[in-house]
């Protein structure tokens, strides 16, 4: 997910610092893992040990991103998902989100 089909380029605005409208996803099945994972994380004192958990964590966490140029949803799968589908272009819509969110 570097550009949107409308051209704005997600890099970029990381670079620069813009702040985009960026929500973490978890599936459900993982969810109590996540969160003792994400907790050992907060209390880790040394930086080394606590990058290696960060690096050991992320590919358990999704992510779903708008673009603030068109308002395009991007859908980022967790890579250890089981049920993996591709990730979506297509802005999810209303019910989709609030079931993400809930």
């Amino acid at each position: 997910m570097n550009r949107c089909t409308c051209g704005f380029d997600f890099l970029e605005a990381k670079r620069t610092g813009r702040r985009l409208v960026s929500y973490a996803l978890i599936p459900d099945e993982g969810y109590r893992k996540a969160i003792r994972r994400e907790y050992s994380i907060l209390i880790e004192k040394q930086s080394a040990q606590k990058l290696k958990k960060i690096a050991k964590a992320a590919p358990f966490v999704g992510s779903l991103t708008q673009c603030p140029d068109c308002g395009e949803w991007f859908l980022v799968e967790p890579e250890n998902w089981k049920h993996a589908v591709s990730p979506r272009k297509a802005a999810p819509s209303p019910a989709e989100i609030q079931q993400v969110l809930s």
